[in-house]
């Protein structure tokens, strides 16, 4: 019996994206979409959740705001990961309101496969120069450090200390161009 659950636990299912979807590699999520695609997104945020023993982070029923992401495998038939952006407001930046990533969960299988670097730009200019929630895996600290140099962000996250003066010039400024 508990072989059972422990199978059960750590299986990870993959539902073929609906023909209706298809050929969208990046799915756009609000409180407002079919409730299945709200379902899709809760369900990578409990295989984040199992992964990283973080809180969970989604939940179909929520009613915003904020955007979330569901990835498609390159071939368009599987779904395989999604993200999720909420708003935030930085005390240490006087106040500003910002985009946030959230949380971001790829099938171990399809990481490191090009899936979020093909949506990278796109992401970019949908929420800006937004912030990563921390803690970061050192995969995606990897990937932000080698995607995101011209990130208002990239000094905080590489060194670990932010300059919250110098990120508030840079996004102030607009010098924060996607790579």
């Amino acid at each position: 019996m508990q072989a059972e659950w422990f199978s059960h636990y750590y299986r990870i299912d993959l539902k073929e994206v609906p023909e209706r979807y298809s050929g969208e590699s990046l799915v756009k999520v609000s409180a407002f979409s079919p409730w299945m695609l709200r379902r899709e997104v809760e369900k990578f945020g409990y295989y984040f959740r199992r992964e990283f023993d973080y809180a969970i982070q989604f939940e179909a029923s929520e009613m915003g705001p904020y955007s979330a992401y569901i990835f498609s495998s390159h071939e368009g038939f599987l779904w395989v990961g999604a993200c999720c952006f909420r708003k935030c407001i930085f005390p240490d930046l006087d106040g500003m309101e910002l985009d946030s990533l959230q949380w971001a969960w790829l099938h171990p299988y399809f990481r490191n496969r090009g899936i979020l670097k093909s949506h990278w730009k796109a992401l970019q200019a949908e929420h800006g120069d937004f912030f990563l929630e921390h803690p970061l895996s050192p995969a995606m600290r990897s990937f932000f450090l080698n995607y995101a140099k011209d990130s208002a962000w990239h000094q905080a996250i590489e060194s670990g200390k932010p300059n919250w003066d110098e990120i508030k010039a840079r996004l102030q400024s607009g010098k924060t161009t996607p790579t």
